[in-house]
């Protein structure tokens, strides 16, 4: 079984976070999935080269920082980059951003998923 690696991420500055991820391996190929809330479509890049794909970003604050009493929830820039199997079919990746998760659906290329093979009565 071939797995999906988190590579080491870069930190630039001390805003950076790491938005938390889940790798789940189905029939078809991969879903990846990652938690986003308060974060808008048009603040996520998503970018697929080589054998890579990189998910960027941005939490904005929504008021004044001065305005805070406290801040829990890390706000700033992100970047994940996950190594991907030879065998997904890259230019078949899809996104998708629902209820604050953004999920990516990593297909398998079709001469690398398993095949039946049926046996015959002689």
């Amino acid at each position: 079984m071939t797995t999906l690696v988190l590579q080491e991420r870069q930190y630039s500055t001390a805003s950076d976070w790491a938005p938390r991820a889940d790798v789940v391996e189905t029939e078809s190929g991969y879903q990846l999935q990652l938690d986003l809330p308060g974060v808008k479509r048009e603040e996520i890049e998503i970018s697929v080269e080589d054998d890579t794909v990189t998910i960027k970003g941005e939490r904005k604050l929504n008021a004044n920082p001065d305005t805070y009493h406290r801040v829990e929830r890390p706000y700033g820039s992100f970047s994940r980059i996950f190594l991907l199997p030879e065998f997904v079919h890259r230019q078949g990746i899809e996104a998708k951003l629902t209820d604050g998760v953004l999920s990516l659906t990593l297909p398998r290329r079709e001469d690398t998923k398993p095949k039946q093979i049926e046996v015959k009565v002689a």
